[in-house]
């Protein structure tokens, strides 16, 4: 269980991870050395690393998931494709998601072709919109 201080120094960076300690603390009100012990704490243990999300539709970038079986195993296929962006292992009916950027629908069925001889594509949907994105603990 994250502490209730934890909690809302959480809310508050996930909110806008560049906001300083000052306005951290206004908002929770927390003091800022608590929130500075905080964001210390929560640097070394819970928080991953700080990033940027990108609007990739904005610069003509289309997104699609793919769910697929493993047919060859121990392979660098995934690792080291331009077109991947994030790869889930999973339990269930499927080995892998897959999500992948695309520019044309060219380089999309080049991908397909390629990924066709290491995975079976058990399901492919291309993404029209985000609903909700990051949502947890916000």
């Amino acid at each position: 269980m994250i502490p209730e201080k934890e909690l809302a120094v959480l809310k508050e960076l996930r909110r806008d991870a560049r906001k300083t300690l000052t306005a951290i603390s206004k908002n929770t009100n927390i003091p800022i050395s608590t929130v500075s012990l905080i964001l210390n704490r929560l640097e070394k243990g819970l928080i991953n690393k700080f990033v940027t999300f990108l609007d990739f539709s904005s610069r003509g970038y289309f997104k699609v998931h793919f769910f697929v079986k493993d047919k060859v195993p121990e392979n660098n296929f995934l690792m080291s494709n331009r077109h991947l962006n994030s790869c889930y292992r999973l339990k269930g009916n499927c080995d892998y998601f897959l999500e992948c950027f695309f520019r044309t629908f060219k380089e999309l069925q080049e991908f397909k072709e390629e990924l066709g001889a290491y995975y079976s594509i058990q399901e492919e949907c291309h993404v029209l919109e985000e609903i909700k994105l990051e949502g947890f603990l916000n």
